[in-house]
Formats: structure tokens, C-alpha cells, sequence
């Protein structure tokens, strides 16, 4: 899947595979909120959800869901959606029990857990949502903040936008050689709360005050 597959694709259809942990896992955003996974229930099921950009997410989740499909989350402040790629459970025997969509294994203990958890099932009209009305809104929120940074004269290049699933905050991607921010101009014009992150490795992403 790429960066914008989780937008583009109404197909959820997938094959399942039963396997280990494995040894490596792919290339995703690292997570720096979450939980003490002490004060967790050592059975719960964990749950890993993918959203744009290959960014993946591990949530506690009630009972088991077959990866595949498109649940609603705890978002920021709100809720999100993504798709269900991996699920794991304790077994009576002390053993990880790993379910997950072919070519989507995860090593379990490179993820910290989620503040919240997975909700539910996404209702198929929220995943017609997910792929028309709010894709269309990322299209025009990209033009848009390219539109502005150019009015700016800012040199960086825009390289994708995320809407959360209720869409009260939108994440705009960016590469730049040096810390950028312009939140509050992008606020007005959108509405919503806006995060910032620049993807460029030689460069730490300052979160400074302000609307967010």
C-alpha cells in the first residue's frame, strides 16, 4: 500500500495469514505518545491499524476483529479511521497468537500502545466516506496549502495532507531544511487543527504554541 492507498482502494478484501512474530517489520513513522503498557490487561488483544503515509498505530481492542477491515479509533481528541492489518492475543499457554493480512507482519514490541482503543467496525458508509468525501478534501487541502506557501514565498515542498476521520485536525507532511511553521495562517483557512511535520531526517519537528 501507498502513501495514499488507504484513500484510493475500496477493496477490502485481503488474505489472512496465521504466522510468528517476526523477525523485522516495515518502514513507518515512530510513535512517540502512548501508554504504560504495564497497567495494561496482559490478555487484551492488541490491535494494528494502518492510516496513511504506512503510519501504523497499536491499539487495545475488545475481543478479536479480522484484519482487513476498517474500524473506528480513539483519534486526537476525536476519532480516526483506518484499516486493521494485524491483531494479536495472548494464548492460554502463554504464546502470541498473530493474525494479519498477507505482507503486513509486525514486531510487536516496536509499537507503543495507543492512548484510547479501537471502537468498533467501521460502517461501510464510513468507509465510503473515508475514500470519497474525505480524499477529496485532502486533494483540495494540499492545493490549497501549496497555494499558501507559495503566496509566502516559503520554499519547502508539501508533500501530503491527512485528514483525521471526523475531521477536526489535519496533518500536512512537508520536507524542509529547516523548522517551519505557519499553523495559525493554515488554521484560518481551514478550520480544524492543524499538525505539522517535516520529514526531512536532518531536521527535529518543533511543536510550538499555538493552535494544534
Amino acid at each position: 500500500r501507498n502513501s495514499s492507498s488507504l484513500r484510493n482502494n475500496n477493496n477490502n478484501s485481503s488474505k489472512l495469514s496465521k504466522i510468528p512474530p517476526p523477525s523485522s517489520a516495515p518502514r513507518r513513522r515512530p510513535d512517540h505518545s502512548g501508554i504504560d503498557e504495564e497497567h495494561l490487561d496482559a490478555t487484551m488483544p492488541m490491535a494494528y491499524v494502518e492510516f496513511k503515509r504506512q503510519k501504523i498505530k497499536k491499539y487495545p481492542v475488545d475481543g478479536v476483529i479480522t484484519p482487513g477491515q476498517y474500524v473506528i479509533v480513539d483519534g486526537d481528541r476525536g476519532q480516526d479511521c483506518g484499516l486493521l492489518v494485524q491483531i494479536t492475543a495472548p494464548t492460554s499457554d502463554g504464546k502470541l497468537s498473530v493474525l494479519a493480512m498477507e505482507g503486513s507482519a509486525l514486531e510487536d514490541q516496536r509499537l507503543r500502545v495507543e492512548q484510547g482503543r479501537v471502537i468498533r467496525v467501521a460502517e461501510p458508509s464510513e468507509v465510503d466516506m473515508l475514500h470519497n468525501q474525505i480524499a477529496a478534501s485532502e486533494r483540495n487541502a494540499l492545493r490549497a496549502c501549496r497555494q499558501k506557501c507559495k503566496e509566502m514565498g516559503l520554499t519547502i515542498e508539501i508533500l501530503d495532507c491527512e485528514y483525521q476521520f471526523d475531521m477536526k485536525k489535519i496533518s500536512f507532511y512537508f520536507n524542509s531544511d529547516k523548522s517551519v511553521d505557519f499553523r495559525d495562517l493554515l488554521y484560518r483557512t481551514f478550520g480544524a487543527r492543524i499538525w505539522m511535520e517535516n520529514i526531512n531526517p536532518n531536521v527535529k519537528n518543533v511543536v510550538p504554541s499555538g493552535p494544534s
